[in-house]
C-alpha cells in the first residue's frame, strides 16, 4: 500500500517550475494550435454576426423606402383614411403613369370595382375601401392618388 500512498501524493503534489516548463515545452505546438482555433472560431462567429446585421439593416432599409414609396402617392385626407384604419369607402382619382391606365382599370374591375377613365388623360375615379388604399398605391403603375370630390370630377 505505501507504493500507493507515494504515486498518489506524486501526482497531487503542488507542480514545480521545472515541471511547468516542461509541460509548456512539450505542450507548446498544441497550445499555440488551441490558440489559432479559438481565433477562427472567433472570427466565424463575428462574421456571422455581421452578416445577420447586414440582413436586418438592409431589410429595414428597404422596408422604409417601400413605405415612402406609397405614402408619398396620397394626399392627407387619403393618408387619414389609411391611418384610420377604416373600412369606408373613399372616392379617389388615381393618376397613372403614360400607358398604364388599361391594366390599372383592368386590376381595379378584377376587384369588383367600378373605375370610370376621367376626360384627362391618365387619370382614373373609382370608389374603393380605404383599406385598398395602401394596395394601390404600391402598384409602380400608380403615380398619385388624390380624394375625388364630386364638383371637381369631369367624366
Amino acid at each position: 500500500m505505501k507504493w500507493l500512498e507515494n504515486a498518489h501524493s506524486a501526482r497531487a503534489g503542488k507542480p514545480t517550475a521545472d515541471k511547468i516548463d516542461e509541460f509548456l515545452r512539450k505542450n507548446a505546438q498544441r497550445l499555440a494550435g488551441i490558440g489559432v482555433a479559438c481565433s477562427v472560431v472567433t472570427m466565424r462567429n463575428l462574421a456571422i454576426v455581421v452578416v445577420v446585421a447586414a440582413l436586418f439593416a438592409s431589410t429595414a432599409a428597404v422596408s422604409v423606402k417601400h413605405q415612402r414609396g406609397w405614402t408619398g402617392k396620397l394626399d392627407s385626407s387619403l393618408m387619414q383614411a389609411v391611418d384610420q384604419d377604416s373600412q369606408d369607402s373613399v372616392r379617389t382619382v388615381i393618376q397613372v403613369r403614360p400607358g398604364a391606365t388599361e391594366r390599372v382599370v383592368s386590376h381595379l374591375e378584377h376587384h369588383g370595382l367600378k373605375p370610370a377613365r376621367l376626360s384627362t388623360a391618365d387619370l382614373v375615379a373609382v370608389q374603393l375601401p380605404a383599406s385598398m388604399l395602401r394596395n394601390v398605391a404600391g402598384d409602380s403603375d400608380v403615380v398619385r392618388l388624390s380624394s375625388a370630390h364630386e364638383d371637381r370630377l369631369t367624366q
